[in-house]
């Protein structure tokens, strides 16, 4: 008989005996308590249901063994993907979304189709364990609370243009605040839309619908640049004429205060010499008329001779006396 079957049979009559079997038992029970957590997990560890530590780090580490302490470990590294409108596996495999999965009333009472795509990592593990039995699900129902609510208080153009980087920005933080309030340890890393677009069965009218927008819109900028372009010239030349008429309006009260003022002085020399002053006036207007024509002198001469004609050219005429102010 070898050494080697002799130690066997030794152990085996010791295990044989039952305090033996106890202490073998006793050791394998204890030595049940060492475990590992890996790089990329945190550990939660249980007392009879209870969390006793909340964040055990990667590593070897020891524990009371089952049923008193039990571990579980969190994958708090790797970013998780979860979608809102479609489900990921049937885009794949190319299966129709159903239309009551991805289609959401705008604010203006229209309907367009949102599948958006959230990217999200569990930075709590004892909360992300303890708070729902599916913790994964609560971020697509916060999204499509999220997203019920932002695109129903928003119209359609402003969903489908430029209120689309607001709209995802919201969207974002509406759901990291619901997750927060749900307390489930989730922490948000990005949000993308996927696609926001009409429904298929729409998709030619609403494009029709954006084609007459943005030709009213350039329709729009074309007469504001031709305003912009008449108006300032239209504006000043109104400022001319109005420059203009004001010149003339105090040419004219200055010609006529003048006038005024010398009609005052030819009534004050006609009260002191109105004989004189009455001859001067028939003579200057006699002057002005008589030198606005031509002038026939005929000379009837001697008696026996033929009568003479001359003919007198007026000199420039003089302009009237201007008036004094």
């Amino acid at each position: 008989m070898t050494t080697g079957t002799r130690t066997i049979r030794r152990l085996w009559s010791l295990i044989r005996r039952p305090w033996a079997l106890i202490v073998v038992l006793l050791l394998g029970w204890a030595a049940s308590g060492l475990y590992v957590v890996e790089k990329r997990e945190n550990g939660v560890l249980t007392a009879f249901g209870r969390v006793v530590q909340d964040r055990v780090q990667p590593g070897l580490h020891y524990r009371i063994p089952w049923p008193v302490t039990r571990i579980h470990r969190v994958d708090t590294t790797t970013t998780h993907t979860m979608s809102v409108g479609f489900k990921i596996r049937d885009m794949v495999m190319g299966i129709p979304t159903p239309p009551a999965e991805s289609r959401w009333l705008t604010g203006d009472t229209n309907i367009i189709e949102v599948r958006m795509v959230i990217q999200y990592r569990a930075t709590h593990p004892a909360r992300y364990l303890l708070s729902a039995e599916h913790p994964d699900l609560l971020v697509r129902h916060a999204g499509e609370a999220v997203i019920t609510d932002q695109v129903g208080h928003t119209e359609v153009d402003e969903v489908l243009t430029h209120g689309r980087a607001k709209l995802l920005a919201s969207s974002q933080a509406g759901i990291q605040a619901l997750l927060d309030s749900w307390d489930c340890g989730i922490t948000v890393t990005s949000v993308n839309f996927e696609a926001i677009e009409p429904p298929r069965e729409v998709v030619d009218a609403f494009h029709a619908v954006q084609s007459a927008k943005a030709d009213r819109e350039r329709t729009r900028q074309e007469a504001q640049a031709y305003a912009n372009s008449v108006l300032p010239e239209a504006r000043g030349e109104a400022s001319q004429l109005l420059s203009d008429a004001r010149s003339f309006q105090q040419h004219r009260v200055a010609e006529a205060t003048g006038w005024s003022h010398r009609f005052g002085e030819i009534q004050a020399a006609e009260d002191g010499a109105p004989r004189a002053t009455r001859d001067r006036l028939y003579l200057e207007t006699a002057e002005r008329a008589l030198s606005r024509g031509e002038l026939i002198l005929v000379d009837p001469g001697a008696p026996g001779e033929a009568s003479r004609t001359v003919l007198v050219r007026p000199a420039a005429p003089r302009p009237p006396p201007s008036p004094t102010p």
